[in-house]
């Protein structure tokens, strides 16, 4: 099945290209894109339902810590992929980010709930193969 991810504001548009690259059958739309920078996160996930996302990619972590927003993801039915905060500018930022997207987005796809779920991706580390762990909503 075709998933749709949508890649937040805080992170490069440019990602969009490497991941649709990477997951062909899958697409990943920034909010530049989808035109949708600058909006409130209660509206940008009613939006991203009505649109058929089936998931968000943000560092915002604040999205899960207020039950409003987290309630919110939840009504959307919207699966949650959160990544660490890159620390990097320019080709390094994409590469990093690429770096902890993919393991996670593959995780992601191989493990889809029927519920709205939360995966938290970790900062990829020699020898640690478990990269993501992940709760209902």
């Amino acid at each position: 099945m075709r998933r749709r991810f949508f890649i937040d504001e805080n992170l490069s548009p440019e990602l969009e290209n490497p991941l649709d690259r990477v997951f062909r059958q899958h697409k990943f739309t920034s909010a530049r894109r989808a035109a949708l920078l600058g909006t409130d996160d209660q509206d940008l996930f009613r939006e991203l339902s009505a649109r058929r996302y089936g998931a968000i990619i943000t560092e915002d972590r604040e999205q899960l810590e207020a039950q409003y927003e987290r309630a919110a993801l939840r009504d959307a039915g919207l699966h949650w992929l959160g990544v660490p905060k890159v620390p990097a500018r320019g080709i390094a930022q994409i590469v990093y980010a690429t770096s902890v997207i993919v393991p996670a987005v593959l995780y992601v796809l191989e493990n889809w709930h029927d519920i709205p779920t939360a995966y938290f991706a970790r900062e990829p580390r020699m020898g640690d193969h478990s990269v993501i762990t992940c709760e209902a909503l």
